[in-house]
């Protein structure tokens, strides 16, 4: 459905949905082995996608509600949101904005627990439901014809239906003024930040920065930057840390398809760095990062940053779709022939009660021909805990230590005009690094076909089988079910 009127059509595109599905698992429940219990799953999801193209608001929302019933386990049933939203509002004319985000995804309890798959409803007890809310103007504009400035007050909630997590608030401000871009060889920049958490547990803490760099540029594709700067936190617990951050940074953009930054910086617990490499072929689509950092809320305050299988075909789209908002149409449509939201990040994400340090690589491909559409995707990630509990627990710190390790691809092939058939495989493997936790090891596989029956009608068959280990005393389980969805777009 398009809203009404001639001028709110070419603005406005809201497209209720609904789907139906039923499932037969040998194991409703995820539960032991000798525990198992079969039965069938119904899923009645309502959904809607709302898409702003205007001179004034840009953005999209896009909203699933799973009403789930289990046949002689109705302690299962229940209902689970999944919500992506980022809209851009420009207030005053090349002054004001307001950029507001909205997240509820199913995030892990516990990291060395059972992990269900990005955007799926799941009767795991080891996902708690979580939203994000964010809503942050900006002004930005010039002084003279010398320098750019831009000031960002963003308030934001993170809110679980978990008990044991109070609800978390954050503020932050950043601010930063710079010499205009030009081809000059040098050019700079000074920015701040200040941002705090604040809850029931904790009170507030308080985290600053401030940097100026100077950025050279070696030819019109290679830029370097030197900076100096200077932290303050309690993030990391008592007592406040305050240092010096003098760091270097470089951006190679060879060509519109290639893409390489990196940086490395003094910080509070070490060396923190960054890097990234991106390139676009005429089929395919590369994308590498490593990252080493501190995280306030890990799996809560950054889940707006998972990349999304979407996002990647539009980036493959690129060359031959000139404008954005037809590539992100596109690519929606294109990631919808596989029977998954679009929005679904490639990802998922941890839960965490404490701050961490972190450090993760990534690497991610696409692969898109006139039939097949095949993805790659693997994952590193180490996490060490530092600070205090925001939710009050007495856990000591370091008890979720975590080394894991991700893999996952996908195979599609279009089969005729209206059909596509995928198959799925994720392995995620999660060790803890302290003394006692477990060590875990899933595997997931399943496959789908696809179908347009009409206009607006599609139809999913497909079965999955699920295996869950852990050195735990209990927690492992397999799971094999087959499903039927068929789902309507208005």
């Amino acid at each position: 459905m398009v809203a009404a009127g001639a001028a709110r059509a070419e603005t406005w595109r809201i497209v209720p949905s609904v789907s139906l599905g039923e499932t037969y698992s040998d194991n409703v429940a995820l539960a032991a082995d000798d525990l198992r219990q079969r039965g069938w799953i119904t899923d009645l999801s309502p959904g809607l996608r709302v898409d702003a193209n205007g001179a004034r608001v840009r953005g999209f929302l896009e909203y699933r509600l799973h009403e789930l019933r289990y046949s002689g386990a109705s302690q299962l049933d229940s209902s689970q949101n999944f919500l992506a939203s980022r809209f851009t509002v420009e207030a005053f004319k090349n002054y004001l904005f307001v950029d507001a985000r909205a997240d509820t995804t199913q995030e892990s309890r516990s990291p060395f627990g059972s992990v269900s798959a990005p955007g799926s409803p799941t009767s795991s007890a080891n996902s708690v439901e979580t939203t994000t809310v964010q809503v942050s103007p900006y002004l930005k504009g010039a002084v003279g014809t010398s320098a750019n400035y831009q000031l960002r007050l963003s308030e934001g909630e993170i809110r679980t239906d978990d008990a044991t997590l109070p609800d978390t608030r954050t503020t932050e401000w950043i601010g930063r003024i710079g010499g205009q871009p030009s081809s000059a060889t040098l050019n700079w920049l000074v920015e701040g930040s200040t941002v705090s958490a604040r809850n029931d547990v904790i009170g507030k803490l308080d985290d600053s920065r401030l940097r100026a760099k100077l950025f050279v540029s070696v030819r019109s594709d290679l830029r370097f930057w030197l900076g100096e700067g200077y932290d303050r936190t309690d993030f990391a617990g008592p007592p406040e840390r305050r240092n010096d951050t003098p760091g270097v940074g470089i951006a190679w953009i060879p060509s519109p398809r290639t893409q390489v930054a990196g940086l490395i910086e003094r910080r509070f617990f070490g060396d923190g760095y960054s890097a990234s490499a991106t390139h676009r072929a005429r089929r395919t689509v590369f994308r590498i990062s490593t990252r080493k950092d501190a995280a306030i809320l890990p799996g809560l305050s950054g889940a707006g940053g998972r990349a999304s299988l979407a996002e990647l075909l539009a980036e493959l789209l690129a060359s031959t779709v000139a404008d954005p908002d037809a590539r992100e149409e596109q690519a929606r449509s294109q990631v919808s022939t596989l029977g998954l939201p679009a929005s679904t990040p490639l990802s998922g994400s941890l839960l965490s009660a404490r701050p961490v340090v972190y450090r993760s690589q990534e690497a991610s491909a696409v692969f898109q021909g006139t039939i097949h559409t095949v993805t790659f995707s693997v994952s590193d990630r180490e996490e060490r805990e530092i600070g205090a509990d925001l939710s009050g627990g007495t856990v000591p710190v370091g008890s979720n230590d975590l080394s894991r390790r991700g893999y996952g691809a996908n195979w599609a092939a279009r089969l005729t005009p209206n059909t596509t058939a995928t198959i799925s495989y994720t392995r995620l493997v999660t060790d803890g690094v302290s003394d006692g936790a477990p060590d875990t090891r899933q595997y997931d596989t399943s496959i789908r076909l696809v179908t347009r029956l009409g206009v607006r009608t599609s139809a999913t068959l497909g079965v999955r089988r699920a295996k869950f280990d852990t050195t735990a005393a209990t927690g492992s389980y397999r799971e094999t079910a087959a499903f039927a969805v068929v789902s309507y777009g208005y």
